[in-house]
C-alpha cells in the first residue's frame, strides 16, 4: 500500500487479504456478423494471457460487449456473451431483442458482464470473450466504431 509519513510517500506491506495484486486489460473493435452463425460461439479479439501471482486469489473478469440487431416482426434475436477461461466456458449473459423489436442497439457499457474465477496455481491462463446469436434476425458484435474492453483484476486472498 502507499503510505505517507507527512513528508514522503513510501510503499509498505498491507495486512490482511483483499488487495489488488495486478490488473490487465485488452480491447477489441473488430466487427463480427453473428447472424450467419446462430448458436455458434465466436472468439472475439478480447483475450488476455494472465499469470496469477497468488494461488487461491480471485480474478474479477469484466467486459462490455456491444451488439446490434435488426430485422422485422417475425424474428426474435438474443445476442449472448460469455468468457472462456483456459477452455472452460462461463455461464452466458443474454441481451434480448424481443419479438418484433425491429432495429435494436444493445449498448451494454453500463451493464458489463462479469465473472469471478478462483485461481488454482500461478501458471498462465488464457481468458477470452466469446459471443453468439440465438434466434433469427441479423445480430452483429461491434457493428459501430468503438471498443469492447475486457479487464481482469486479481484480488489477493
Amino acid at each position: 500500500v502507499l503510505t505517507h509519513d507527512g513528508t514522503d510517500f513510501d510503499w509498505a506491506a498491507a495486512s490482511g487479504g483483499g488487495k489488488v495484486l495486478q490488473f490487465a486489460t485488452d480491447s477489441d473493435g473488430t466487427a463480427i456478423n453473428l447472424g450467419a452463425d446462430i448458436d455458434n460461439w465466436n472468439d472475439t479479439l478480447c483475450n488476455i494471457t494472465f499469470t496469477p501471482v497468488e494461488s487461491g486469489s480471485k480474478l474479477l473478469v469484466e467486459a462490455n460487449p456491444h451488439f446490434y440487431c435488426d430485422g422485422d416482426a417475425s424474428y426474435f434475436s438474443a445476442p449472448h456473451a460469455r468468457f472462456s477461461i483456459d477452455g472452460n466456458e462461463t455461464e452466458a449473459s443474454a441481451f434480448y431483442g424481443g419479438l418484433g423489436s425491429g432495429y435494436v442497439d444493445f449498448d451494454v457499457d453500463s451493464q458489463p458482464i462479469r465473472h469471478v474465477y478462483t485461481t488454482t496455481g500461478t501458471s498462465a491462463i488464457v481468458v477470452k470473450l466469446q459471443v453468439c446469436a440465438v434466434g433469427g434476425g441479423d445480430v452483429r458484435y461491434m457493428h459501430y466504431p468503438g471498443q469492447c474492453v475486457m479487464t481482469i483484476m486479481e484480488i489477493g486472498s
